[in-house]
This record gives structure tokens, sequence and C-alpha cells, in this order.
């Protein structure tokens, strides 16, 4: 579309919810961490933020891959022997299964389907988790206890309270997920240095010149800035809740309607400037109003029963059982009697936020298209180069004569220059 106003808010969205979304994931491990050490959180945040942006601002790519290699390895193995332990304490898969299903906690097939085969294997694994979690404290709530703060804590507090006796395997669930947070927030990190360098930077003349060891300066100096805003992001993050939604709902809201962006300039060469605008400006205001329409009218009866009525008094000395269990029932009964009637438009409200950035591309693409052909701006496509098109989509824009004839010319400076 050669508009750098375009570019630049394009950009924006992207960089900001990386910087979130690195954030609430580095608080997410030290809420997970905290049972399992004598460390609060604010110490987690400050240790592994500082590290993961030392080595990935001084190691560059290289050091990022192979610590990546390395810590999907640890993941990997540390799920998959804390899982098959957990499983084998609760009696066996098929026990495991059957606790959760009476509990309502089967739902492994209302997922958002899209890339389910190329993260099947570290999902199942997780899926795994949460039911064998579940299936330990399915009569015997830890969080009514008060024993955890978070239910984001059921995993690590089942580790340090069943599996603590086994040598080595709290470290190993430590390893495991300090290798998530450090991959994803180094990755992150890597890219989003790129993005500043490539549309901030090098939008000055100084930059354009600048010798290669001027540049890597810039670059390093970037990584430790950005990377010290989102560890303090990351200890802001400590009075959020409800973790996961925060992440998928952010990601939607700003992934999706940019994703349309990209879609449009990498499938439709006749959409024009007004299009790309208008799409992306209106999905953007429509998930906005869906994810604040959200918060309003949240829908608790989503809350599954819980229970406390396998506690034994005498294994919890500083906590009144029958209280809790008071406590727990009429919560039960609240979810129960909610009244879910409601229109279509609170209903739209209800919309998962994992569809998110399906439905932001997808209206920023549909209202891009339309505004074009609307305005009768018919773009002269040949002067966009091919090479900037998916090679799916050339033959329908190009004959074979012109195709061969800009691969003559590939010379030509960048279009978005």
């Amino acid at each position: 579309f050669k508009s750098k106003n375009l570019r630049v808010a394009v950009f924006l969205p992207i960089f900001f919810k990386g910087v979130v979304t690195s954030a609430v994931t580095l608080y997410a491990t030290t809420l997970a961490l905290e049972p399992l050490t004598k460390l609060d959180n604010l110490t987690n945040i400050l240790l592994i933020g500082i590290i993961c942006t030392i080595y990935s601002s001084f190691g560059g790519i290289r050091a990022i891959v192979w610590t990546d290699v390395f810590q999907l390895i640890v993941m990997m193995v540390g799920l998959t022997t804390i899982v098959t332990i957990g499983i084998i304490q609760n009696g066996g898969f098929i026990e495991m299964l059957h606790t959760a299903s009476k509990g309502g906690r089967m739902e492994f097939f209302e997922v958002i389907q899209y890339n389910i085969y190329g993260k099947v294997i570290i999902f199942s694994l997780i899926f795994c988790g949460g039911l064998m979690a579940y299936a330990t404290y399915a009569g015997c709530d830890p969080m009514a206890l008060g024993l955890i703060k978070k239910k984001d804590q059921i995993l690590p507090f089942f580790v340090m309270d069943k599996l603590s006796l086994i040598p080595g395997l709290p470290g190993l669930f430590v390893a495991t997920l300090l290798g998530g947070t450090l991959s994803t927030i180094s990755s992150w990190l890597n890219s989003c240095v790129a993005l500043i360098w490539r549309d901030v930077f090098l939008k000055f003349d100084f930059f354009k010149t600048a010798s290669p060891s001027c540049a890597t300066l810039t670059n390093k100096l970037t990584s430790l800035l950005v990377g010290a805003v989102l560890t303090g992001l990351a200890i802001i993050a400590s009075n959020t809740n409800g973790l996961i939604v925060v992440i998928t709902t952010l990601y939607g809201i700003l992934t999706g309607p940019p994703l349309g962006v990209f879609l449009i300039g990498y499938f439709i060469p006749k959409c024009n400037l007004k299009g790309a605008w208008t799409g992306y400006i209106v999905s953007s205001a429509l998930l906005l109003w869906i994810t604040i329409g959200n918060f309003l009218y949240k829908n608790s009866a989503e809350l599954l029963p819980f229970s406390a009525d396998e506690c034994i008094e005498s294994n919890f000395t500083s906590v009144n059982i029958t209280g809790v269990r008071e406590y727990i029932s009429s919560k039960n009964s609240t979810i129960e009697n909610i009244n879910i009637n409601r229109s279509f438009i609170v209903s739209l409200y209800q919309i998962s936020s994992s569809l998110y950035i399906f439905f932001g591309s997808l209206i920023c693409v549909l209202l891009a298209v339309s505004v074009s052909y609307l305005t009768v701006c018919n773009e002269k496509i040949e002067k966009i180069s091919p090479k900037l098109i998916s090679p799916c989509v050339r033959k329908f824009y190009w004959t074979k004569e012109e195709l061969a004839n800009f691969q003559d010319n590939e010379t030509k400076n960048d279009n978005y220059e």
C-alpha cells in the first residue's frame, strides 16, 4: 500500500502485544514458582527477567536458537515425567479420566482446532496435567482451603504436595517452567528488536549509514531497554487474574486486524489504501467493543462445581474444614442457579477470546475488499512487484510474459521504502 502511516499503525499493536504478553508470561511463571521456592514473586521476576534479557541481548540469534532447542527438550522431559508419575499415583489413566469426567472436566474437543496438529503433543501433556491435578484434589480443593492463592498454582502445588519426596522432581519441574518462559521471551525479544530497527531506526539518515558495529550496539541497547520494560510490566501484572484469558484476548485484539492487513497485501493486490484502513479500523473497534462487553457481562456460570467433602480435619489443623464445606456448598448452588438467558448482543460478548484473531482478520479482509470495489479505485497492479504477492495467486493478476519480465528486473528497490 506504500503507506508509512499504515505501516506504523500495524507495527504498534504488534509491538504492544509482544511486550504485554511476554510480561504476563514472565509473571505467570513466577506465580507457579512461588509454591516451589522460598523466593517471592518480585525476586523471581527480577532474576528471570534480567537473565533472559542479558543472554538474549548479547548472545544473539545463535544463542537463542540453541537455548530454545535445549529448553524444548527439558520441557518435554519434565512434563512427561510429572504427568506419568501423577497418573500412576491417581490409580492409572482410566481412573483419572473417570474422576475428571464425573466432575465435568472432560472438554477436550471443545477447543479451537486451528494449528492443533502442530501442538497436539505439548497440549495433550498439558491437558493430562490438568486432569491429573483435578483427579488428585477433586474432593478437597486446595484453593478453598487457602493452600494456594490462585488456580494457576494448582500444578506446582501438586508437585510439592505429592511428588516432593522423589529426589530431583521439583527441580525438574522448575526447569520445565523456566524453559518455556525463557524460550518465549528470548524469541520475542529478538524479533521485536528486528522490528524496531527496521521500522523505527532506519527511518533516520544516521542509522541508514551506520556501521555494522554501531547497528549491533544499537540493537543490543534496544533489547536491554525492551527487556527492562517487560520486566516492569510483569511486576505490574502481579495483580492480574485469569492469565490465559488475558493472553488470548490480547492476542486476538492486537493480532487479528494486523493479520488481516498482511493477508490483503499478500493475496489481494487490487485492494486499495482506503479499503485497508477501513478494514483495519473497523475490525479493531469491533474487537475492542466485544472485549469490553465480555468483561462487563462475564458469564460466571461457566465455573464448574468444586468440593471439599473428602478433606480430613486432621490433615489441615489450621483450617476450619466445616466452614470451608459450607462456603463451597453456597458457591456451587450459586453457580447452578445463575440465569443464563441473555440477548443476542450479550451472547456476542461470550465469544471465545481464542476466536478473536479469526474474526478480526476475517472482518478486516471482507471490509477492505468491499470498500476497495465500492470506491472504484482500480489499483494499477502492474506497478506492484509480483514477488510481494503470494505465488498461489500471481497467475490471476499477471500473464506468464509479465512475470518473466519482472524477474528480469529484480534489481528494483523495495516498494515499501
